[in-house]
């Protein structure tokens, strides 16, 4: 039935370039997308089960890596996180110094406490 509407058969072989290069095109999205789904499944998906997605602050550090040669919006499409959140992300960062010293006071809060108790 398909021959008479001049579609060709889901598996016949491309007469014309066209019908060839559309075939290897649509070969190539079913890779990438099986690609992506392996790497970040669909929204739904249980955070536990995803490869990529194990953290939000790893996403986001990478979105800001690649932002040079890459839009923003399908970056954060991709990696499956809110281009707001990366906004805010980028905005509030602390740098590793900053929190290398809060670490740092905190450890030490905490030792003075287990000192003061007893502990």
């Amino acid at each position: 039935m398909a021959e008479l509407t001049g579609k060709p058969l889901p598996n016949a072989q491309a007469l014309t370039p066209d019908q060839r290069e559309i075939q290897q095109l649509k070969q190539r999205i079913r890779q990438l997308e099986m690609e992506k789904d392996i790497l970040i499944p669909t929204r739904g998906t249980r955070k536990s089960q995803r490869l990529l997605c194990q953290g939000n602050e790893m996403n986001y550090r990478l979105v800001d890596e690649l932002k040079e040669a890459h839009p923003v919006s399908l970056l954060c499409g991709v990696l499956d996180v809110h281009k707001s959140s990366f906004y805010y992300w980028q905005g509030h960062r602390q740098s590793t110094a900053q929190r290398v010293y809060l670490q740092v006071q905190a450890k030490a809060v905490s030792c003075k406490v287990a000192i003061s108790s007893g502990e």
